[in-house]
């Protein structure tokens, strides 16, 4: 599928999270989009979380909950 884009919106990541997932499968794979925008200086990427019902969810071992910033449908 080639979809051309012909605005300066930033492209949307979406990561699904859920209880008891690592955080570092959560945050390795984000990092790379945050940085590309610091690098540019640009936003190029909005990554964000989301849970299957919008709650913060537990990670492995407890020690934090992440909040995502939707439900998932």
């Amino acid at each position: 599928m080639n979809v051309e884009r012909t605005s300066n919106t930033p492209r949307r990541v979406v990561m699904l999270i859920y209880p008891q997932v690592a955080s570092s499968d959560v945050c390795g794979p984000l990092e790379p989009f945050g940085l590309a925008n610091f690098l540019t200086g640009r936003r190029l990427y909005d990554p964000i979380t989301v849970s299957t019902d919008g709650a913060p969810v537990s990670v492995a071992g407890g020690f934090l909950k992440l909040e995502p910033i939707c439900r998932a449908e």
